[in-house]
């Protein structure tokens, strides 16, 4: 019964965790973070000694036990596109422009290629032109 109100602890922790995740923003990509986390829990009411991270794993309880572990920040690929024209296409009309605007909002720089794809089945708009 220990063993398992530990794990429930231990999986409410790992999912408040993930649920407080920066997804990244405002981190260059690529930057180097070290952390050490540590854990305090009770078994049937009775406090235990706190345990640190370490990369190897640890089971020695106490402060200052654990050892950093090292990660970099992912990259974040945020590609945002707004219409940049109010312009309405008329059927049958001479040529219009659309305009969009694309923003990179990631956490590092990219190359987006855009491109049209010609006719699209069942309309008569030519995006080749």
């Amino acid at each position: 019964m220990k063993i398992k109100n530990i794990s429930i602890l231990l999986s409410v922790i790992a999912l408040s965790a993930v649920s407080n995740l920066a997804w990244a923003a405002g981190t260059t990509a690529g930057t180097e973070i070290n952390n050490t986390a540590s854990i305090t829990y009770s078994v049937g009411g009775v406090d235990q000694a706190a345990i640190e991270s370490s990369e190897a794993g640890n089971t020695t309880a106490g402060y200052g036990n654990g050892t950093a572990t090292m990660f970099k920040v992912d990259k974040k690929v945020d590609l945002l596109v707004t219409a940049g024209s109010g312009v309405n296409v008329v059927p049958g009309s001479a040529s219009t422009s659309i305009t969009f605007v694309v923003k990179n909002e990631g956490n590092s720089s990219e190359t987006f290629v855009l491109s049209t794809t010609g006719t699209v089945a069942g309309d008569d708009f030519d995006t080749t032109g």
